[in-house]
C-alpha cells in the first residue's frame, strides 16, 4: 500500500520536473533563434561567394589553358625553321636566346 502512494507522488513529481526543463529548454531555444536565423543568412552569403569564386577560378583555368597553347604554339613556330631564308632562321635564334636569357 505504501509503494502505491509513493508512486501516485512520484508521478507528478516528475511530471512537474519534466515540464520546468521542457519550458527551459524552449526558453534557450527562443534566445537562440535570432543568432540561428543570422548564422543562416551568412551561411547563405557565402555559398554564394564560394559560387562566384569557382565560376571566376575555372574561367581563369581555361584561359590559362589558352594562353599555354597559344606559347607553346609560338614557341614550336620559333624553333622550326623556315625556307624563306637563313636570315629569319638567324633572328628567330636571337629572340630564343634573348628570351631564355631574361628568364
Amino acid at each position: 500500500m505504501i509503494w502505491a502512494i509513493i508512486s501516485m507522488m512520484c508521478v507528478p513529481g516528475t511530471k512537474l520536473v519534466t515540464s520546468l526543463r521542457i519550458k527551459d529548454l524552449k526558453d534557450r531555444l527562443g534566445n537562440m533563434k535570432p543568432r540561428i536565423i543570422e548564422l543562416r543568412g551568412k551561411l547563405e552569403d557565402a555559398e554564394g561567394e564560394y559560387e562566384t569564386i569557382k565560376t571566376k577560378e575555372e574561367a581563369l583555368e581555361a584561359r590559362l589553358n589558352h594562353l599555354r597553347d597559344a606559347v607553346r604554339i609560338l614557341e614550336s613556330l620559333l624553333k622550326e625553321p623556315t625556307n624563306s631564308g637563313n636570315n629569319s632562321t638567324n633572328e628567330r635564334l636571337q629572340v630564343m636566346q634573348s628570351v631564355e636569357g631574361n628568364a
